[in-house]
């Protein structure tokens, strides 16, 4: 007798499809075989009963016979299921392997900074060549940070060059056409005198001692004056440090004394045009400002020079007529 699996009471033959008492609903089933179907079915044996032989022989197999599965395979897959889990309770359920960190080249070494492995001189070449032809890769990889020491005895070095170059060409020059005949205006007896004594040996002497000394007073003075033009302008994020390496390294435009080209007329402004560039492409880069801005901050002192220089000489012009007036 069948009970309901809900209240328990004896259900009716056939089954029927709700229980009577507490209305569960019953799964109908099967219709019973008709006796004489029901006697033959247990007369036969195992392989007499219904289903092709294939069907037989796969149900008789286990799971690993009957997917064809190893026993190394079924190893391996779950070693790589356990490796699965693991990582997915690791990362928050993610399934995925993360992908595996991507190998960068590491970057060269700041070419000055090397000058240990590369040598003093060499270092100062490649230096030069970089700041001289690529300007703007150059500051823009430059480190803003490491101390003044480095870039102050760059900037040295390269000043002293072109102090050194132009008083030999200078002295050149004196002793070929004389002191009488110099370039840009320096035909004046009180200059020509100053020009023959720095060309004499006691003047290269002193200009080899004292060389350095002028250049480490021009940069501080120069990366100062920049600096605070680039505070007034609210344009200065590293610091003074970028800065004053900004200006060590625009030195650079010294070993164009190299070549006398300063003895030709108005030739000698290249190099100062040259080492404004630098300042403004070299700010531009160091402090991450628009280049207007940075030009601003190199024009400024500049114009700032130049009104004083104006309003000195309308002074002096207005004190001259006001004694002329007086006189006559």
């Amino acid at each position: 007798m069948t009970s309901c699996p809900q209240c328990g009471s004896t259900l009716p033959e056939p089954l029927p499809e709700q229980c009577p008492s507490c209305g569960t609903a019953l799964a109908a089933s099967p219709p019973p075989l008709p006796p004489a179907a029901r006697a033959t079915d247990e007369q036969r044996g195992p392989d007499e009963r219904p289903g092709t032989t294939e069907q037989r022989l796969t149900d008789q197999q286990g799971p690993d016979e009957r997917t064809g599965t190893t026993d190394e395979e079924r190893r391996l897959t779950d070693e790589q299921r356990r490796q699965t889990a693991d990582h997915a309770s690791s990362t928050g359920g993610f399934t995925h392997p993360p992908d595996p960190p991507r190998a960068y080249p590491p970057e060269p070494p700041f070419t000055w900074n090397d000058r240990a492995r590369l040598g003093f001189a060499q270092a100062f070449v490649d230096t030069s060549r970089q700041v001289l032809t690529g300007p703007t890769a150059f500051f823009r990889t430059m480190p803003v940070t490491g101390g003044l020491v480095g870039p102050l005895l760059y900037a040295v070095a390269a000043g002293w060059i072109g102090i050194a170059a132009a008083a030999f060409y200078q002295g050149i020059w004196v002793s070929i056409v004389g002191p009488t005949v110099l370039p840009f205006g320096l035909d004046r007896p009180e200059l020509a005198d100053m020009v023959g004594w720095m060309s004499s040996w006691i003047g290269l002497v002193a200009q080899v001692a004292f060389g350095g000394v002028s250049v480490t007073i021009g940069v501080f003075v120069a990366a100062g004056i920049l600096h605070v033009m680039l505070m007034i302008l609210g344009a200065a994020p590293k610091g003074f440090e970028a800065t004053f390496r900004t200006v060590c390294f625009s030195q650079a435009t010294g070993l164009l004394l190299l070549i006398p080209l300063f003895l030709i007329p108005f030739c000698g402004l290249v190099g100062v045009v040259w080492t404004l560039v630098l300042y403004v492409i070299g700010l531009a880069e160091v402090h991450r400002i628009g280049y207007g801005t940075a030009l601003a901050a190199v024009l400024l002192p500049l114009a700032l020079v130049c009104c004083c220089c104006a309003a000195f000489a309308f002074m002096m012009a207005g004190a001259i007529a006001g004694l002329v007036r007086h006189a006559v």
